[in-house]
């Protein structure tokens, strides 16, 4: 545990604790670089809702800078877009008064970097399953991004440019993770890049990158490469005293199989690498995706589960662990006092009689549909059983005395008939009615009466 803590950044509060961009807590500060910062915090919103995100700010020192700021925001538009499994995801580019951030996924790992340091530290191989785990999901990361087609369905290719075992991350569940798309760049876009200037990491970056051609996603191919062969054989494959030196060793010297360093990698394994570092691009795998099928076939049966990757970064990287959960506490936690307003008030849903709730008067309109249907009868179904006046509660109009007594003498003279008295009763949210209605009735009764004395006026003549 001491030797973990010494050599890796502890996860504890700091200065940075507790102070609030806007609906931001930070909990403590990730870390620093030349233009940005990145802070670890708690997202919050109504209802007691928060989770852990990554806030990435820019430097106090450059905050006026336009170019820094056009970068940052490009940076955004780039990656708003990516949504893959194995892509760290931007949720938001967000302005809290003068503070411009964006906020990203939170990723509790550690990177391929910080795993070559745990495995120095234990005197051991970085495990060869592990490394074609994670080289493999990052190169069908790359794919989704090299071949991604915005909303409209548009493509909309994203080169990364900045492919290294520190943008490569491990989770505690054994996800692989790309980070940190702060220099892709979509293709086709001309470069804003100064004459002589060069966007990258030394000893990773492709041969037609270090000398500013125009880019495609077989730069990010070449990086990976490298990254491959440097897990594989635990040693930085162009790394020299010099900047220059490096170059020259990147344009020129000779690229070893990773076999050559170690004997566990076999023949097939060393192709797949090889074929990723070739100079010239053409000779490279065409696409990531290829690259990520080469490595499938050369060595399937060797690559780590999500499972065994997990146990692997839980043991080496306990430590860290512990820390995130003090830092977090419970993430599903919620407080007392943390409630949905609703004018002022919370809500509370304990008397749902109570009037001015939204919720209550949902409920209200929910109960009386409820009466409503109850007394409403399924128009398929005929049975006296299913519209039994007695049980329930007509919603309607209340019938008078007249329709009352119309109303029974039919039920009576229909019982004596064998058919269900109240069949032919259909209540559809209105009082009701008879079969025959009163002007009906007092119709046939006048007609009764005249074929009466019509009966008479025969007879009398007879």
């Amino acid at each position: 545990m001491k030797a973990e803590a010494a050599a890796f950044a502890v996860l504890a509060k700091d200065a940075f604790t507790g102070k609030q961009f806007g609906r931001f807590e930070v909990l403590c500060k990730l870390g620093e670089g030349g233009m940005s910062e990145v802070f670890l915090a708690w997202q919050k919103s109504v209802g007691g809702f928060h989770r852990p995100v990554v806030l990435k700010r820019i430097l106090d020192s450059i905050r006026h800078d336009k170019e820094f700021l056009r970068m940052f925001v490009q940076e955004a538009k780039i990656t708003s877009g990516l949504s893959h499994g194995n892509i760290a995801a931007l949720h938001d580019l967000s302005q809290e008064g003068p503070e411009l951030f964006m906020v990203m996924e939170f990723v509790p790992g550690a990177t391929l970097v910080e795993v070559a340091k745990a495995c120095a530290l234990a005197r051991e191989e970085i495990p060869i399953g592990l490394t074609l785990a994670a080289v493999r999901d990052t190169a069908l990361a790359l794919h989704y991004a090299h071949t991604f087609k915005d909303a409209t369905g548009r493509s909309r290719p994203v080169i990364h440019r900045d492919i290294a075992e520190k943008n490569v991350m491990v989770s505690l569940d054994g996800t692989t993770k790309l980070l940190d798309f702060g220099i892709a760049r979509q293709e086709g876009r001309k470069a804003m890049t100064q004459i002589g200037m060069v966007k990258g990491t030394a000893g990773y970056m492709s041969p037609e990158q270090v000398r500013g051609e125009e880019l495609d996603g077989r730069t990010d191919v070449f990086s990976l490469g490298v990254v491959l062969h440097e897990c594989l054989t635990g040693h930085r494959l162009f790394r020299r005293d010099t900047r220059v030196d490096e170059v020259h060793a990147l344009l020129n010297d000779p690229i070893s199989a990773p076999s050559q360093r170690n004997r566990k990698v076999s023949m097939e394994l060393d192709s797949v690498v090889l074929k990723a570092l070739s100079r010239d691009r053409n000779h490279r795998y065409a696409n990531a995706r290829e690259m990520a099928l080469a490595l499938d076939r050369a060595a399937a049966a060797q690559m780590w589960e999500p499972d065994q990757r997990a146990a692997f970064i839980q043991k080496h990287f306990a430590e860290r662990q512990q820390q995130i959960q003090q830092l977090l506490g419970d993430p599903s936690r919620t407080d007392s006092g943390e409630q949905l307003d609703h004018g002022g008030e919370p809500l509370d849903y304990s008397r749902p009689t109570d009037p001015g709730s939204p919720a209550k008067q949902a409920l209200r309109d929910a109960r009386r549909t409820v009466s409503v249907r109850k007394v409403t009868p399924d128009p398929i179904v005929t049975s006296s059983a299913t519209m039994a006046l007695d049980d329930e509660t007509v919603v309607g109009e209340g019938e008078s005395d007249l329709e009352r007594e119309l109303r029974e003498a039919h039920e009576r003279e229909t019982e004596l008939e064998g058919a269900p008295a109240r069949g032919l009763l259909a209540f559809k949210g209105r009082r009701p009615e008879s079969a025959l209605s009163p002007a009906l009735l007092a119709i046939a009764g006048t007609g009764a009466v005249l074929l009466a004395i019509v009966l008479l006026l025969i007879l009398s003549r007879l």
